[in-house]
C-alpha cells in the first residue's frame, strides 16, 4: 500500500504545482518560446527583437521560482543530462582551442541545458505533455510552409535560405519529427476531426524530406512507418501496409533528388561525370564516411575530455593537413561521434546514456498504457512521443545536433513524462485507499464529573468507598 500512497501524493503535488499561477505562466511563455525557436519565423521578420531570447529568460524565471529546478533532476536522464552538461564544462579548460569551446558552451550547451530544466519542470501533468507536443508539431508545420514557398534550393535540395536549418538534413530531421508530434493536436483539443486532419499532413510531410534529399530522413522516414504498423490495431496495420509503400514509391517517382541521392548510397564507387549531380551525391557519402573515420581516431587519441566542444572541425583539419590532405572543414554529421570526439568517451557515455534510457523508460510506459484501454489518450500521447524520440534519436547519426535545443527539449519531455506518466499509471491501476476517521484532537473533550461509588460491606449494606480515582467503580472492595 505504500507505493500507491507515494504515487498519489506526488501526482498531488505535481498537479497543486501545475494549479499555480506562475507554473501556468510559465509554461504560456514555454509555448510560446519553443513554437517561436521550432518554426523560425522570426529569422525572416522581426530577427533583430530577440524575442525568443527574451522569452526564454522570462520561462526560466517562473519556472524556477514556482517549481525550482529540483525536478528536473529527479529522474535517470534529469541526472545524466546534468551529469553531462558539467563534463562539457570541465572539458573546456582542456580544449585544443578554449576560446572556441567556451563560446560553444556559452552559446548552445548552457542555453539548451536552460530548455532542458525549462521543459522538464514546467510539465506536470499529461495535458501539458500533449499540449508541448502540439504546439512543437504545429510550429514545424510552419517551418514546412517557410521552406516551401521560399523554395531554396542547394544542388537541387530543399533548404532555409538562412536560419537553423540552411542544411537540408537539419530541416529534413525536423520534418520528421513534425511528422510524429503533430497528430497529438486533435487529442490535446479533444477533436476527432482535427485528428484525422492531422494524419492526412503525412503527405506534405514526406514530399518536403524527399525534395531535401537526405539520406538519413529517409531511412528515418521507412523505419517510422515500420514502427506505425507494428504499433497499429489490425485494421489500421492493413491499411499502412498497402497505402505506405505506394505513398513512398510516388514521392520517389516524384523527386529526382530523392531517387539520386538514394541510388548513392548503393552505387558509390561508381565513375560519374565531375561536376554533375551523381558526382556529387557520391563525394558526399565519401565525404561522411571520412568524417566518421576522422571523429573514431580523434576519439581514441583524446579518450578522456576529447579535443574540446564544438573544436572537431579544427581538429580534423589538423590531421588533413598531417596526411597532405586539404581540409574540408566540415562537422561530424554524427550526433554521437560528435559527443565522443569533442567531450571524450565519459562524455559519450553520460550522452549516449541519457539516449538509451530514454527510449527504455518510453517502451515501458508505452507497454503498460496497451492494458489500460480506459487510458487511450494517455496511450497515444505515449506512443507520439516514442515515435518522435525514436526517430530523432536514429537521423541524429546523420546530423550533428548533440547541443543543439531540440534534442535537449526532447530530453526534458522525456524526463517529465516519465515521471507524469508513472504516476498517472499507478493512480489507474492502484486501488485508492479508504479514508479513516481519526478522532479530531483539536476539539477540547468535555469535562469529567466525578461520579460517586459505593461498596458492599459483609452486612450487605452499602457505603461510600474510599480512596477511589474519579470515574472509577470499585463495588467489590471490602
Amino acid at each position: 500500500m505504500a507505493r500507491p500512497q507515494a504515487a498519489l501524493a506526488g501526482l498531488m503535488q505535481q498537479r497543486q504545482l501545475a494549479e499555480a499561477p506562475l507554473s501556468g505562466m510559465a509554461y504560456a511563455f514555454l509555448l510560446l518560446f519553443l513554437f517561436l525557436a521550432i518554426s523560425r519565423i522570426l529569422d525572416f521578420t522581426v530577427s533583430s527583437l530577440h524575442l525568443p531570447l527574451i522569452l526564454a529568460v522570462l520561462t526560466a524565471s517562473l519556472t524556477i521560482v514556482s517549481n525550482g529546478i529540483a525536478g528536473a533532476f529527479s529522474t535517470t536522464v534529469g541526472k545524466l543530462i546534468g551529469l553531462f552538461t558539467l563534463w562539457c564544462i570541465i572539458c573546456v579548460p582542456f580544449s585544443q582551442w578554449k576560446g572556441g569551446s567556451f563560446n560553444v558552451l556559452t552559446d548552445e550547451i548552457i542555453r539548451s541545458f536552460l530548455v532542458f530544466v525549462m521543459v522538464s519542470t514546467a510539465i506536470n501533468t499529461v495535458t501539458r505533455i500533449q499540449g508541448l507536443m502540439a504546439i512543437m508539431g504545429s510550429g514545424i508545420v510552419v517551418t514546412m510552409l517557410i521552406a516551401l514557398i521560399g523554395n531554396h534550393r542547394v544542388d537541387g535540395r530543399l533548404t532555409m535560405s538562412a536560419g537553423q536549418y540552411s542544411n537540408p538534413n537539419d530541416l529534413a530531421q525536423i520534418m520528421l519529427l513534425g511528422m510524429c508530434f503533430l497528430p497529438i493536436l486533435g487529442t490535446w483539443l479533444n477533436n476527432s476531426s482535427l485528428k484525422w486532419l492531422t494524419y492526412l499532413m503525412m503527405v506534405p510531410f514526406l514530399y518536403t524530406i524527399f525534395i531535401t534529399g537526405s539520406r538519413g530522413a529517409l531511412i528515418g522516414a521507412v523505419l517510422l512507418g515500420c514502427f506505425a504498423v507494428a504499433f497499429a490495431s489490425a485494421g489500421v496495420r492493413v491499411l499502412l501496409i498497402v497505402l505506405f509503400p505506394a505513398l513512398v514509391g510516388g514521392l520517389l517517382a516524384a523527386s529526382p533528388t530523392a531517387r539520386l541521392r538514394l541510388d548513392s548510397l548503393i552505387h558509390s564507387s561508381q565513375v560519374t561525370e565531375m561536376g554533375t549531380s551523381e558526382d556529387k551525391a557520391i563525394s558526399s557519402t565519401s565525404e561522411r564516411l571520412r568524417t566518421l573515420q576522422q571523429s573514431i581516431e580523434l576519439t581514441v587519441k583524446n579518450p578522456i575530455f576529447g579535443v574540446g566542444p564544438g573544436v572537431f572541425q579544427s581538429a580534423a583539419a589538423d590531421l588533413q593537413r598531417a596526411d597532405g590532405q586539404r581540409a574540408s572543414w566540415i562537422e561530424t554529421h554524427n550526433a554521437y561521434t560528435q559527443v565522443s570526439s569533442e567531450t571524450g568517451i565519459p562524455g559519450a557515455i553520460f550522452f549516449c546514456s541519457a539516449v538509451l534510457v530514454s527510449l527504455r523508460e518510453l517502451f515501458r510506459i508505452r507497454k503498460r498504457t496497451r492494458k489500460l484501454p480506459q487510458l487511450a489518450k494517455l496511450q497515444d500521447t505515449a506512443t507520439l512521443l516514442l515515435l518522435g524520440f525514436v526517430t530523432f534519436a536514429v537521423t541524429s547519426f546523420f546530423s550533428s545536433v548533440a547541443y543543439g535545443f531540440i534534442f535537449w527539449s526532447l530530453f526534458g519531455l522525456c524526463a517529465a513524462s516519465i515521471s507524469t506518466i508513472r504516476f498517472e499509471l499507478a493512480c489507474a491501476t492502484s486501488p485508492v485507499p479508504r479514508a479513516i476517521s481519526l478522532p479530531k484532537f483539536d476539539t477540547p473533550a468535555p469535562p469529567v464529573t466525578p461520579q460517586p461509588t459505593t461498596r458492599v460491606t459483609l452486612s450487605g449494606k452499602m457505603k461510600p468507598s474510599r480512596n477511589h480515582s474519579p470515574g472509577v467503580h470499585n463495588s467489590f472492595r471490602g
